[in-house]
């Protein structure tokens, strides 16, 4: 039995809508395939990749979304936690805030950051107060929500 994914709702609708739009365009292909006589066996082979490629990601979404469970928008605890909200200040004063949360929504740019990175290793478990270095800065938690 797999263990249970924790994903955002916003992540899940994501992965609903690619799982539907990736189920057309499977469809489409296919419909494609059967209409229309393929000029050389160079194309027939590139297609074949392609819909065996969609094909392939449809099944791995649909695995992630039948093991997932979603992730409370607010987690209330004392340490960092999988989908906690976090503070931390380093030895300037500048702030920066992310949210730990599982690879599959990992996305740097909104902050949010993998469970599984040197980053979320470093946060995960620890309480506020807690003192680290990253990429030869100290830092220190100043808030978990």
């Amino acid at each position: 039995m797999n263990k249970k994914i924790l994903l955002s709702k916003n992540k899940i609708e994501e992965l609903t809508r690619e799982l539907e739009d990736l189920k057309y365009r499977i469809k489409h292909f296919h419909e494609y395939s059967h209409d229309t006589i393929l000029s050389s066996m160079m194309e027939s082979v590139s297609f074949e990749v392609t819909v065996k490629s969609k094909q392939k990601k449809l099944h791995e979404i649909e695995t992630i979304l039948l093991n997932t469970s979603t992730l409370p928008e607010k987690i209330k605890s004392k340490k960092v936690l999988l989908g906690s909200w976090v503070k931390v200040k380093n030895n300037t004063g500048a702030a920066s805030t992310y949210r730990i949360v599982h690879p599959i929504e990992a996305d740097p740019s909104k902050h949010f950051i993998s469970i599984e990175s040197e980053l979320g290793k470093l946060l995960i478990n620890n309480k506020k107060g807690y003192k680290y270095e990253f990429n030869s800065s100290n830092y220190y938690i100043i808030r978990i929500y």
